[in-house]
């Protein structure tokens, strides 16, 4: 990694596709590939996949038992840019037909969306967590609950950190609440999350100056981003916000079952009253409702409730390492180039990079005001 305050640049990668035993083992398969694609993503989790020609794939006995022997789950697809592992994931589906074959991957986090909250490290199923609980207590006692019992898997973690919210969660192995579910709801109310390689990271909300020793990005402008497309969105627009919790009556600070909810009220001149909420059904609590619907809503008392989105495709020349393309850090961009100009902070929400076998790539990252999720 080029290291704090040293800037390196992107340049052009080259690609190698591999297939991996679970948990990061044996090399099994190099893979040959026509086109790949992979991506880094905040508070979700983000994808890769590889596709071969079937001439290739049916070409020679070795490219066909590659998909003859790779399995979901058993398996991972591991892309390399360079010498730098780009990303890592367990193999969700393989698939080949009369023109393509293509195995597709999600990241490490995936591996929450088939783990079920079941209790096993905590007095007692059924047990309430709170009102003392910061959620960065709670996302740690959820996910160690998981993966202390079983990670072959091989899932880093760092320990999530006190935010000074705090809020009531119940532990309940007969609820079936999936673990990934829980800690999504936990990153809408006070912490963000990504996944580099086979590492979820976890900070409070900003991973700015929680992750050292990630290169920082520099300022970005048109001489840097290249394609570069703004878009305001009606979709994303509230003056309003409500979040409404499960609820459970005689609960410390919890209002009777049905009334669990929060809402920030905002009216403008401009936009009128535009309301929009959600319910979380692990919430059991006013305060963290209270969190969730003004994290929501903070882009009220800015220029505009419509926060604007830029995606950018980062020229060879690009200030930026694979090291420091991280989700969450912060950035200012100078974007004329479209008819919607952006200038101002904004922070790295995603991104998506694609590769052909003749070489050709294209990394591009999507920006997002700072605070809009």
């Amino acid at each position: 990694m080029a290291g704090q305050g040293q800037f390196g640049v992107l340049g052009c990668g080259t690609y190698r596709a591999a297939i991996l035993e679970r948990g990061g083992g044996r090399e099994v398969f190099d893979v040959p590939f026509e086109t790949l694609s992979w991506g880094r993503r905040l508070d979700e989790i983000s994808e890769a996949s590889i596709s071969i020609p079937s001439s290739t794939v049916f070409a020679s006995e070795e490219c066909c038992e590659i998909f003859i022997t790779t399995e979901p789950f058993e398996h991972e697809l591991a892309i390399f840019r360079g010498e730098d592992l780009a990303w890592v994931g367990p193999v969700w589906e393989v698939e080949a037909d009369a023109e393509v074959g293509r195995i597709r991957a999600r990241d490490m986090f995936s591996w929450l969306e088939r783990s079920i909250v079941q209790a096993r490290n905590v007095v007692g199923d059924g047990q309430l967590l709170g009102p003392a609980f910061d959620v960065g207590e709670l996302w740690n006692i959820f996910i160690d609950d998981r993966l202390t019992f079983e990670n072959s898997m091989n899932i880093g973690l760092n320990q999530a950190p006190i935010t000074g919210i705090t809020g009531v969660r119940e532990i309940a192995r007969f609820k079936f609440e999936r673990v990934a579910d829980v800690l999504r709801e936990l990153a809408r109310g006070g912490l963000d999350f990504t996944v580099i390689g086979r590492d979820i990271l976890v900070s409070d909300e900003e991973l700015e100056n929680t992750f050292p020793q990630f290169d920082p990005i520099p300022a970005l402008d048109d001489t840097t981003m290249i394609g570069a497309k703004t878009k305001k969105s009606g979709f994303d627009t509230a003056t309003a916000t409500f979040v409404k919790g499960e609820g459970q009556a005689g609960l410390t600070n919890a209002p009777p079952f049905g009334q669990d909810f929060l809402g920030v009220q905002g009216i403008t001149a401009q936009f009128g009253l535009i309301e929009k909420a959600r319910t979380e059904r692990t919430v059991l609590d006013n305060a963290t409702a209270g969190v969730a619907a003004t994290s929501w809503l903070d882009l009220v008392g800015r220029t505009s409730p419509n926060p604007r989105k830029v995606t950018a495709i980062f020229r060879e020349n690009a200030p930026v390492t694979l090291d420091g393309l991280v989700p969450g850090r912060l950035t200012t961009l100078h974007i004329e180039q479209d008819c919607i100009p952006y200038n101002g902070d904004a922070r790295l929400v995603q991104v998506q990079a694609g590769a052909n076998s003749n070489g050709a790539e294209a990394v591009t990252g999507i920006f997002e005001p700072i605070g809009t999720t």
